[in-house]
């Protein structure tokens, strides 16, 4: 297993533990980039956050063009991230716009990411 230059800081069970705070750091991040995004989505379509299920599809949910684009426009303003209205229409639901946000927010971060899973 390669460890993140980010975790080395001394013994192994230092680096383990280094490691596993790293992880559960971009977790909660994930979880809380999931439920901006939902309220923002929530307050477009005039409902509470509670409603929006992450998991589910986001056409699935009533999003429609309109509210696509209001949620671009919100995403720009908030994130500083541009997700082109034909890709939110066609998204698989909350936690991948969440991760999609993500990597334009910090494109460095998700391929190490990755590369650790």
């Amino acid at each position: 297993m390669v460890l993140p230059s980010s975790c080395w800081w001394g013994s192994r069970v230092g680096v383990w533990r280094e490691c596993g705070r790293a992880a559960a750091r971009r977790r909660w991040g994930r979880r809380r980039r999931t439920r901006s995004l939902a309220s923002l989505l929530a307050d477009i379509m005039q409902t509470t956050p509670d409603r929006i299920d992450p998991a589910t599809r986001l056409d699935l949910q009533g999003i429609d063009s309109l509210m696509a684009t209001e949620l671009s426009v919100r995403i720009r303003q908030v994130f500083a991230c541009d997700i082109p209205v034909m890709e939110l229409t066609t998204m698989a639901d909350m936690n991948y716009l969440s991760a999609r946000v993500n990597k334009k927010i910090n494109p460095a971060a998700e391929k190490g990411n990755s590369a650790h899973a």
